[in-house]
């Protein structure tokens, strides 16, 4: 009944990618399990190489509360007001309502010619992390978001970012559920 995702076999080995709730199961069953710490760390540093090369961050952004002021290190609000702050033209951030636990708030950026104008144009959503194990979601989604950003603001300014932003209404929701991310 469990889903588990294999992602390699050698021999009479799988390797699989497990919630703690999978391993318990498979280990109350007696199958024999071996967590592969070293080869984990081996890939976040290879990661972290590969997005240094490329200027990129190096890590996800963590779940937290709505705070503007002061917001935690590393976390999507603390990246969000970064963004907001160097684009305060274009840019507005909403707390969308806090999770179910009440310990983080599900966060979203406007971004618009016009951000404090409802107008008759057309409306884009960009939603990422909706299951909390799927982190590359919410990477995508900052990832367009800042390149169209700096897309707007360069010089020249790219063309698509300028259509994008001044003939439309954009949300983002990085972290659609800062829960089962930080869970």
């Amino acid at each position: 009944d469990a889903r588990i995702d294999i992602v390699g076999k050698s021999g009479d080995a799988y390797k699989a990618l497990l919630t703690e709730d999978q391993l318990r199961m498979l280990s109350s069953k007696g199958i024999k399990i071996e967590v592969l710490y070293a080869e984990m760390q081996n890939d976040r540093m290879r990661w972290a190489e590969a997005a240094a090369s490329y200027g990129l961050a190096t890590s996800y952004y963590t779940a937290s509360k709505f705070n503007t002021t002061s917001p935690p290190p590393g976390s999507l609000m603390e990246h969000l007001v970064q963004l907001r702050n160097a684009h305060p033209d274009i840019t507005r951030l909403y707390n969308l309502g806090a999770t179910q636990d009440g310990a983080y708030d599900i966060i979203a950026m406007k971004v618009s010619r016009n951000p404090d104008t409802v107008e008759a144009e057309p409306k884009i959503r960009i939603y990422g992390n909706i299951h909390g194990d799927e982190k590359g979601g919410l990477m995508v989604a900052c990832d367009v978001l800042d390149t169209i950003l700096a897309g707007y603001t360069a010089a020249p300014q790219d063309a698509t970012a300028r259509t994008l932003v001044d003939e439309s209404e954009m949300w983002f929701i990085p972290m659609g559920n800062p829960y089962g991310n930080a869970n």
